[in-house]
């Protein structure tokens, strides 16, 4: 399984998304600490796990809505006076998941096959995807 999800395919958007609800979740007032560069990368990895054990050689962003919070809820810090007043860290992720939009998913991605990368990688371009990829 680990092998196939190694080479998935995450579209630069998907990455992006993912940084964007790190940031949300970060400049969320009910939070001390948002998720972390390392739980951004811990997600792009699940969600290509999940998608291999879907079938697909790619992440959907439904990926990433389906497991942001299994994947962050326990990497959030609570800031004390705001879970006294009964927030949580999966309210948190809720309200980011509202709050950033997903990208549309790209025309023909239902089509694409799973393709070799012999251990080479694309060059990452946009600031999430040099986050993420790896």
């Amino acid at each position: 399984m680990a092998d196939l999800a190694a080479e998935n395919h995450i579209e630069n958007s998907v990455l992006d998304y993912i940084g964007a609800l790190v940031e949300a979740t970060r400049a969320a007032d009910e939070t001390r600490m948002g998720v972390s560069t390392r739980g951004a990368i811990g997600m792009a990895r699940a969600a290509r796990v999940w998608a291999a054990s879907q079938g697909r050689s790619y992440v959907l962003p439904d990926d990433v809505k389906d497991l942001a919070e299994v994947v962050w809820a326990h990497r959030l810090v609570m800031d004390p006076d705001a879970e006294f007043t009964g927030a949580t860290a999966s309210g948190v992720i809720t309200a980011a998941l509202a709050q950033v939009p997903a990208p549309p998913p790209r025309a023909g991605a239902a089509g694409r096959r799973r393709r070799r990368t012999h251990g080479h990688r694309p060059h990452a371009r946009h600031q999430g995807a040099s986050l993420l990829s790896g």
